[in-house]
């Protein structure tokens, strides 16, 4: 009984806390992004025997949106480009250029005197398009695959102040994991390979 009479406690003290935290929000940030393939390229390079270069450093920009509904849970909708990484091989220059639609929960807590401090994680799903060039030695791919699902997760804080009236700002590493499978039947190469896109970000929002 006891245990049945905190939790429900505990129920009311989350649909309960800061009834002004709640509503929706919406925001734009900037930042620096990177492409991990796992080595794939590297193993690609070995295989061949070709000297191959790639950057996977470059800069993109998000869009996000979502509503909060207590002091601890909100769900978050966010647009992301990660830029543009180029892998070079002989007269060839291909490139991925990866975007992503993200679907998420934004895991919290509001704390300070005025409740404006707010660590987070963010964990979902997302619509993830590679953007690679097929224009890999005429015409083919470095990656099978363009669009597919993935994973997507992250860690922020948000400075919400309360003097500048529903304006916040946000400092965020997130990223799209995945893992793809390659055709390749050879001892250069792993029968799949974790990539991911990633980006560190600043934002700032606005609370309805």
């Amino acid at each position: 009984m006891k245990k049945i009479v905190l939790f429900m406690l505990s129920l009311i003290m989350v649909t309960s806390l800061s009834a002004e935290q709640k509503g929706a929000y919406a925001g734009i940030g900037f930042g620096s992004t990177s492409f991990d393939d796992g080595d794939y390229i590297n193993d690609l390079s070995r295989y061949t025997g070709a000297n191959i270069s790639k950057d996977f450093s470059s800069s993109g920009f998000k869009l996000y949106g979502g509503y909060q509904f207590n002091n601890i849970v909100a769900l978050e909708v966010s647009y992301m480009t990660y830029g543009k990484h180029s892998i070079n091989w002989n007269a060839y220059t291909a490139y991925v250029d990866p975007k992503a639609l993200s679907l998420c929960a934004n895991l919290g807590y509001n704390f300070g005197e005025k409740e404006e401090f707010r660590p987070f994680v963010l964990l979902g799903l997302s619509s993830f398009d590679s953007g690679q060039s097929h224009n890999y030695a005429s015409g083919g791919d470095f990656y099978e695959d363009d669009t597919f699902m993935t994973f997507h997760a992250g860690l922020g804080f948000e400075y919400n102040p309360a003097t500048l009236n529903g304006i916040g700002f946000r400092i965020t590493w997130e990223g799209d994991f995945y893992t793809v499978e390659t055709d390749y039947n050879s001892i250069y190469f792993d029968s799949e390979y974790s990539n991911s896109a990633t980006m560190l970000s600043a934002s700032v929002h606005y609370k309805f």
